[in-house]
């Protein structure tokens, strides 16, 4: 049976937990492009739109997580009708941003196919799941350390650290 070669090496990270350092080892070590906010800056070339339209539409939830949320906050369990539901505020803005963050998958497939590459976040491993290339990593640390991190990069206080962790 012939061994897989990776090609791919998709990063998730928890905030605060430096998965943007570790990616940049994991590449020099490797011999790999590293990528990060290239993933937005190429989408938003091939869409001919602003980086930050294309790093915002990343940052929204899709409707389904909203959806999900809302239950969990509502008690699905205990929901009755006339109960509190959730209604999309601008269904244009939402298509928009669903169309904007498929972009950023298509985009991370591309890169992906040219190989020998260290891609760091952008649900990268959520969208290349299921290649033989790929090794999927989430790097984390306790949550003391990353609030401490946070807090040092924010030039924040403990507590408002805490918080945004």
């Amino acid at each position: 049976m012939p061994a897989h070669v990776t090609n791919v090496v998709a990063i998730s990270r928890a905030i605060g937990a430096e998965g943007e350092r570790i990616g940049a080892l994991v590449s020099e070590r490797l011999g790999f492009r590293y990528v990060d906010e290239e993933i937005i800056t190429t989408a938003a070339e091939k869409q001919g739109v602003d980086p930050s339209m294309i790093a915002d539409a990343e940052r929204r939830k899709s409707v389904i997580q909203r959806v999900l949320e809302g239950l969990g906050q509502s008690g699905a369990a205990g929901a009755t009708p006339g109960g509190p539901t959730w209604v999309p505020d601008d269904s244009s803005e939402l298509a928009q941003s669903h169309d904007l963050r498929a972009l950023i998958r298509e985009t991370i497939h591309e890169t992906a196919a040219r190989g020998h590459v260290v891609i760091v976040a952008h649900a990268a491993a959520f969208a290349l799941a299921g290649r033989d290339d790929l090794v999927r990593v989430f790097v984390t640390a306790p949550a003391e350390i990353r609030t401490q991190r946070i807090a040092e990069a924010r030039g924040a206080d403990a507590a408002q650290a805490a918080k945004e962790l």
